[in-house]
């Protein structure tokens, strides 16, 4: 979706559902590493408490491909720009596509430290300096001074939008309408049925599960 969507706050909601309608670039079912067709990688993450992953949808080649593609304008792609991943997990995905844009401006938010510690060892060991990993909550994001972070070309997440409260939901769509230049690209990607139909009883046994569990 563009930057255009978020100035109506009313319809920010509708936007995250509805994003293949409009400029939108959005994945309707959850990345399954084990489909042939995805291209996605899949690494073990010493340290941290989720999966890598790297979705070839959220790099800004792909994006201003499918978005030419819909027939409408996209960032320059002639210049440098700044890319912003919220929930970027152990950043493998977001280490990966900065080192394909050395010219240009990466940040990955995360709010688990053991995330932001993982990424950071990788980006050190890796020498890509063109990256930020910054552990914050984007309640905070969103309330945050206008000089905090740079206005984005691209800002991406991919399954948080499905898996957080409203309340979360809601900053971060003011993420995104404080960060993200005009003209400037949002994905998300976030699960829905039928697409993820299959996980329907796993995330039931794990909500009855946590319910039943003490503290």
């Amino acid at each position: 979706m563009t930057r255009d969507t978020f100035d109506d706050a009313d319809g920010a909601q509708a936007g995250a559902g509805q994003a293949a309608g409009r400029t939108a670039l959005s994945d309707a079912a959850h990345a399954d590493p084990s489909r042939p067709d995805t291209a996605h990688v899949v690494a073990s993450c010493p340290g941290a408490a989720y999966p890598d992953f790297f979705h070839r949808e959220m790099t800004p080649t792909w994006l201003r491909a499918a978005t030419i593609a819909l027939g409408r304008q996209t960032p320059p792609d002639n210049e440098p720009f700044v890319w912003m991943e919220l929930g970027c997990g152990a950043g493998m995905g977001a280490l990966l596509t900065a080192a394909a844009h050395p010219d240009s401006r990466f940040i990955a938010v995360d709010i688990d430290p053991r995330h932001v510690a993982v990424a950071r060892e990788r980006r050190a060991a890796s020498r890509v300096d063109n990256i930020d990993f910054v552990h914050a909550d984007v309640a905070d994001m969103a309330r945050a001074a206008n000089d905090a972070y740079p206005h984005c070309d691209f800002i991406v997440l991919h399954g948080v939008y499905a898996w957080v409260t409203s309340d979360t939901r809601a900053a971060i769509r003011k993420v995104m309408q404080r960060w993200l230049k005009p003209g400037g690209l949002v994905y998300v990607a976030y699960m829905t049925h039928p697409g993820a139909s299959g996980l329907a009883a796993a995330q039931r046994l794990l909500r009855l599960s946590a319910e039943a569990a003490s503290g």
